[in-house]
């Protein structure tokens, strides 16, 4: 009998995204193949969602129902076609490997082994997943580092315009919710400054070098290839790099508001890289980004 609990969460978390989805775009047309497909796909993916993050309805049907909405061109579509959902594969692939190759290196230290030598395991980790995703993507990265020498000037004036906006949403966000709420901030911040404060170097490392590279090309180098709907990218893309920075350290739902001041700082950048169609770029700014919050959290 324990398995059933389980077995009506994965039902609930396959089949209400997809209802929802229905109700979003009530003329999309589709027949037995596109819906068989569609299905299976989101099976999967409750499947994975359930065993990562345990349930967790609301993060599970925001994902899906996201995922459904990026592929929106290929799923309206008559002339269904499997090959389009490659790139939702791909990004599924990516997620997977974002969260579960960090974890590797603990499996070779203590439960109970020193603070330092778990950063120092995490660091290993995103080291992993920063030389696979370079390899999964070579042949894309290559030519948007030559692009980016011959255009860097015009490349940095509009991503430093796109990231002040971002950065002024954020920052005045973040002071409406504090005054409202009576909060200091998101308990992401709060988690990230204590990482600093024990290992600051290492901290360093992982928030400006790694960081910055590997969330670029999960949240927004897969999220691009699998549409060519701009907006919906930018909007989506900023969602998602929201919600996944304030999901696993939310304890109530004035947590939750952090979306907003994350969200703002991924908008801008996918709209960079949207621009100038050039991953270099939100690379760059998001280290500029984290490496000047991170060397004023070390000195103060």
């Amino acid at each position: 009998m324990n398995f059933i609990i389980p077995f009506l969460n994965i039902i609930i978390i396959t089949i209400s995204p997809l209802l929802l989805f229905k109700l979003i775009f009530k003329n999309i047309p589709f027949n037995t193949n596109n819906s068989i497909t569609i299905l299976i796909i989101n099976i999967i993916l409750s499947l994975i969602l359930c065993y990562f993050f345990g349930f967790n309805m609301i993060f599970a049907t925001i994902t899906i129902v996201s995922l459904n909405i990026l592929n929106y061109n290929n799923v309206k579509s008559a002339n269904f076609n499997i090959k389009n959902f490659r790139p939702i594969a791909l990004f599924l692939l990516v997620l997977f490997l974002y969260y579960f190759i960090p974890t590797l290196p603990f499996l070779f230290i203590e439960e109970k082994a020193s603070e330092v030598t778990q950063a120092l395991a995490a660091v290993i980790g995103n080291y992993i997943l920063l030389i696979i995703l370079i390899l999964i993507y070579i042949k894309d990265i290559k030519p948007y580092i030559k692009n980016f020498v011959i255009n860097y000037k015009t490349y940095i004036d509009i991503g430093f315009h796109s990231w002040s906006i971002g950065l002024s949403i954020m920052f005045i966000s973040n002071i409406i919710i504090g005054l409202l709420f009576k909060q200091t901030g998101a308990n992401n911040e709060e988690i990230v400054q204590q990482m600093i404060n024990i290992t600051p170097f290492l901290s360093l490392i992982a928030t400006s070098f790694q960081a910055p590279i590997i969330e670029e090309i999960v949240f927004r180098k897969t999220i691009k290839d699998m549409f060519d709907n701009k907006k919906l990218f930018i909007l989506i893309s900023g969602f998602i790099f929201g919600l996944l920075h304030v999901v696993f350290s939310f304890n109530n739902f004035i947590d939750f508001l952090y979306i907003i001041p994350y969200g703002a700082l991924g908008i801008s950048f996918a709209y960079m890289y949207s621009k100038t169609n050039n991953l270099c770029v939100p690379i760059l700014f998001h280290f500029i980004h984290n490496f000047a919050l991170t060397i004023i959290s070390i000195i103060l």
